[in-house]
């Protein structure tokens, strides 16, 4: 549905999913709204063949260098570029019990 994002009040929530050649690298932007029990995704971003420098200046140009964002943390070494690059709140997720063999 549309929605005017600077409209809506509530919590930023950021995501990042590194790939490269055959699985895309994405984030996404995103507000949860209690109230409504809604997210609403705002913002999108992603390819192949993306470096992490890239993804930086991608975050950065999209307005999101600040923001939390929780990254695959499977890519611990993405991460640390990342930071590097200036997009100093990027942290790895806490993958729960069993999510790994839930993916495959």
């Amino acid at each position: 549905m549309d929605f005017d994002a600077e409209m809506l009040k509530g919590q930023l929530l950021c995501g990042c999913d590194f790939g490269y050649t055959n699985d895309p690298t994405a984030f996404v932007a995103s507000l949860l709204v209690p109230q409504e029990n809604r997210i609403y995704v705002f913002r999108e971003w992603g390819g192949t063949g993306y470096l992490n420098n890239q993804i930086a200046d991608a975050i950065t140009t999209l307005g999101f260098a600040k923001s939390l964002i929780i990254c695959d943390s499977a890519e611990q070494k993405s991460i640390d570029e990342l930071r590097q690059c200036g997009i100093r709140n990027a942290k790895p997720s806490v993958k729960g019990k069993g999510s790994v063999l839930q993916g495959i």
